[in-house]
């Protein structure tokens, strides 16, 4: 049978969902669930033995899409029914609620990909690199440091926009530096087909006719670095000034100009779309 939603815990697999809410997006770092299941199975005599902190994993047709932890469970009944609601994340949801430490806290001459694994070593996550992102996460960072009380996202997203890059997870508890890629669906979405509800959003609130990025950059010729990248949709006078993350020279500081616009111009037009199946191709 297709399209089914298990959640693996504690060595037992737990079905029978009523209500099923699984959300991952490529400016989501950590996936997460939120299951509804009615309060025991039809052969089983105790309560689901499902407890906040276990280890969980949430497969589709047995392909994991979450992996991570049990965040809350929330049992409950009233005079006709009972219902047990289970909610969890990615194992990267640590990286979004924990303070980022490691040793001293500052990098030298360091790759973002070796900054992020340092800050990971104590998570047990793995870092992946996509093949968009082989060149950024290698090259070097001449200077890199945790700022006090932030989180080791916030730490770790600075890093990323340095270079260019995008963070998300792989449905398998990874963390993935990578940029979005350009292949096409295989399946076409198409209005009294496949498509339930449509749902559009274009927005100018957070775009600008101007990037301007500045900083400073220790070593080379040009001390003061920047960089400038226009929208040509926006047609009022709306410039931002970004300070750089961390050092930059000249041809960093436009490709974090060029990064910003181009982040901001995707998020302005947006799509949501209801569809009849989780996978392409429907239910076969």
């Amino acid at each position: 049978m297709p399209d089914v939603c298990e959640l693996r815990v504690g060595g037992m697999i737990y079905g029978g969902w009523t209500d099923i809410e699984i959300q991952r997006g490529l400016e989501q770092v950590s996936g997460q669930f939120t299951l509804q299941v009615t309060d025991r199975w039809p052969e089983q005599t105790e309560p689901r033995p499902i407890m906040p902190g276990q280890s969980a994993v949430v497969t589709i047709d047995n392909e994991p899409v979450v992996t991570g932890w049990v965040d809350d469970t929330k049992p409950g009944y009233d005079e006709k029914n009972t219902w047990f609601n289970v909610t969890g994340r990615d194992k990267t949801c640590d990286l979004i609620d924990c303070s980022a430490m490691f040793k001293t806290g500052q990098w030298k001459k360091s790759s973002l990909l070796r900054i992020a694994t340092d800050l990971l070593s104590s998570y047990s996550i793995a870092v992946v690199v996509g093949d968009r992102a082989k060149g950024p996460a290698y090259e070097i960072i001449d200077s890199f440091n945790i700022e006090e009380g932030e989180t080791v996202f916030d730490c770790l997203e600075r890093a990323a926009r340095l270079k260019a890059v995008m963070l998300w997870t792989d449905g398998m508890g990874r963390l993935v530096i990578d940029l979005p890629g350009s292949t096409k669906a295989t399946t076409a979405l198409i209005e009294g087909q496949n498509i339930k509800r449509i749902d559009g959003n274009f927005s100018w609130h957070e775009r600008y006719s101007e990037y301007i990025v500045k900083g400073q950059a220790r070593g080379h010729a040009q001390h003061n670095a920047k960089g400038t990248s226009t929208d040509s949709v926006v047609t009022r006078h709306r410039p931002l000034i970004i300070p750089a993350e961390d050092q930059v020279h000249g041809p960093s500081a436009q490709q974090r100009a060029d990064w910003e616009c181009t982040v901001r111009k995707g998020r302005g037009n947006r799509a949501t779309i209801r569809v009849q199946s989780w996978r392409q191709g429907g239910d076969a």
